[in-house]
């Protein structure tokens, strides 16, 4: 059964999409797993990396609803009918250089956020509807779950109603940073989204089950508890500016270490309480080195830096 991961920032602009399609590549061509990544962001740069420019001027300009995608998932949500449309066809299994399969984005995906919206207002009280329509992606990967090793979720830097129903649907969450101010700020936002709306979830189906109604909980794919309470297993940075010293070390600016000395103390005190007890000494997934030419290179040519070729432009000191 899969494990849902989902990659979210409140901050722009972090590598999220870089880092996420290159980890899901990793798995699935050095690992052999089984991949799915669902692209949630109606900014649609995974679907443009995984896929190509060719089959994204195909699906979205020159052959528009030939092809499938998340918007064809969720067109009854759209009509306010708290369900689904999906079926395996809608699942991108053509060959790409990541290895994965994938649900193609949308950029029209961000008009769910309305009826999403409205859901979230009557779900405190228990409404099963409302919780339906906030599990929609959880219906979704509940169908996929046994198909795969891991899903992945790409999200993009809101804190609205699509994202909520995307981390309600995961296991667990990476939040790809930047060493910035920004990105501290954006820690506070999340944590303090993160612990309102769960609140008020469990609220939701505490009041379904007081309204006598608990046992369409197991006729409906509703999430009764949440993984992600305990579900950030940690965080990405990107490498930060540099400059050399008198004895011609390289050392970060006198800025950015400033904020790198407090910044995993800083993830603690805003995420920790998300955090399981099994990963909280290693909740720095990595370092993500300055690629300079080589991911715009690897974004070009719908491929993972590290299987960019001779014959994709990588030359001299790539």
């Amino acid at each position: 059964m899969a494990k849902v991961v989902s990659f979210f920032n409140n901050k722009g602009g972090v590598g999220k999409t870089t880092t996420s399609t290159n980890v899901a590549a990793g798995l699935a061509q050095k690992f052999g797993k089984k991949v799915l990544y669902l692209d949630l962001d109606p900014q649609c740069n995974s679907t443009l990396l995984i896929t190509g420019e060719e089959k994204v001027t195909d699906c979205y300009w020159i052959n528009p609803g030939a092809t499938q995608t998340i918007l064809n998932v969720v067109a009854p949500l759209l009509e306010d009918e708290p369900t689904i449309a999906f079926d395996q066809g809608m699942i991108n299994t053509g060959p790409n250089r990541f290895g994965v399969h994938v649900l193609m984005g949308h950029p029209k995906l961000s008009a769910i956020e309305d009826r999403l919206g409205d859901a979230w207002v009557k779900l405190a009280g228990g409404e099963i509807g409302a919780l339906r329509k906030t599990n929609w992606c959880h219906a979704l990967v509940s169908e996929l779950r046994d198909s795969y090793d891991y899903i992945f979720i790409d999200l993009g830097p809101s804190l609205g109603s699509l994202n909520r129903s995307a981390l309600i649907a995961s296991d667990f969450f990476v939040t790809p940073m930047s060493i910035d101010i920004f990105s501290i700020i954006g820690l506070r936002n999340i944590s303090d989204w993160l612990t309102q709306w769960i609140k008020r979830y469990e609220r939701g189906i505490e009041n379904l089950v007081l309204n006598d109604q608990g046992e369409l909980l197991n006729k409906y794919p509703v999430r009764q508890s949440l993984p992600i309470r305990t579900g950030c297993i940690g965080y990405t940075t990107q490498s930060y500016a540099t400059r050399k010293n008198k004895d011609g070390e390289r050392r970060p600016t006198h800025a950015f270490e400033n904020i790198l000395n407090q910044f995993s103390d800083e993830f603690f005190l805003n995420l920790g309480g998300f955090v399981p007890n099994t990963v909280r000494d290693s909740v720095i997934l990595g370092e993500i080195p300055n690629m300079f030419s080589l991911a715009p290179l690897a974004q070009k040519n719908s491929t993972p830096i590290r299987g960019l070729k001779a014959s994709d432009g990588i030359f001299g000191a790539h």
